[in-house]
């Protein structure tokens, strides 16, 4: 593969000469995947942010959640070397972003269900599960976090219990929802701050609020944020970082029921502490994708 390095190298550097005479911020290259990891363009104006790499995003001032509470949530492994999150929607199914997932089939997934303290494997009513099955969607485009979803199938249906337990889907009429001002809950695992060493060993949520769609185009761009993406922030800086990408924003219902709404995607490359919104992938808008894999049956 050392020809397709050279030419990756080659048009990093062309594009680094580009960036620098248009004005725009050139992308940074995440060493993970050997992925770009975009700046923010803007044909109206200069970039104010710029999206951060799937390595994982992390939950800043979250709050720890009790045993039980997210029972969807997955910890996820990718070849014992990336930590992702995810959401189970089905008991073979496991939904995630498509910059969590490796597009070459091989890779390795050990999807951690059940937990609350990641470091404790003999945790009570936990359960790994290793498989290779992954689905990215064709349509995933590494530098713009377009179609950025991507599905895991487990090699056999989970036992599901209190802690472990599908999350609903959104009907398709989200599709065309409003989502300003609606409240929602991210859980995952990942760093507590910019200068963390490692990810938390509790699972961690936060409250956030969505936006509007010009107020996270102001942040990042058209190109970054297209009707597929829905922007969110929390009143006191709770944020996703690099750490939870792939988990689940829910919302809760009247009567305590969870629906996903969103796919963790990207946050401010410039660190998640200063409250800058955060970019989710919209569930409803990937229904009929999801449908085609899983079979499963979808709400109007």
């Amino acid at each position: 593969m050392a020809v397709s390095r050279s030419i990756l190298v080659a048009a990093l550097a062309l594009c680094a000469l580009a960036a620098k005479a248009s004005g725009f911020e050139q992308p940074e290259l995440f060493s993970s995947y050997h992925i770009l990891t975009p700046r923010a363009v803007s044909h109206r104006r200069a970039p104010r942010s710029a999206p951060a790499g799937p390595a994982s995003l992390r939950i800043y001032k979250g709050n720890d959640a009790a045993p039980g509470q997210f029972p969807h949530q997955v910890g996820m492994y990718v070849d014992m070397s990336v930590f992702c999150g995810g959401a189970l929607i089905h008991p073979k199914w496991i939904l995630t972003a498509a910059s969590c997932a490796k597009s070459d089939y091989g890779a390795r997934y050990t999807a951690f269900l059940g937990a609350s303290n990641i470091n404790l494997p003999a945790e009570k009513g936990r359960m790994a599960v290793t498989t290779t099955q992954s689905y990215v969607h064709d349509g995933f485009d590494k530098t713009t976090y377009k179609n950025d979803v991507a599905l895991i199938l487990l090699p056999r249906p989970v036992k599901t219990s209190d802690r472990i337990n599908p999350i609903a889907l959104p009907p398709k009429s989200y599709a065309s929802r409003d989502f300003t001002g609606s409240k929602f809950q991210l859980s995952g695992w990942g760093y507590l701050g910019d200068n963390a060493a490692s990810i938390s060993p509790k699972l961690q949520y936060a409250e956030l609020q969505g936006l509007d769609k010009e107020t996270c185009v102001n942040t990042y761009s058209f190109e970054i944020v297209s009707d597929d993406i829905l922007c969110c922030s929390g009143s006191t800086k709770q944020s996703p970082c690099q750490g939870d990408t792939g988990g689940a924003l829910v919302e809760k219902g009247a009567d305590g029921s969870l629906t996903h709404v969103g796919i963790a995607s990207f946050m401010p490359s410039k660190g998640c502490s200063r409250g800058k919104p955060s970019g989710f992938t919209k569930t409803a808008n990937f229904l009929d994708w999801i449908s085609s894999l899983t079979g499963m049956t979808i709400t109007p």
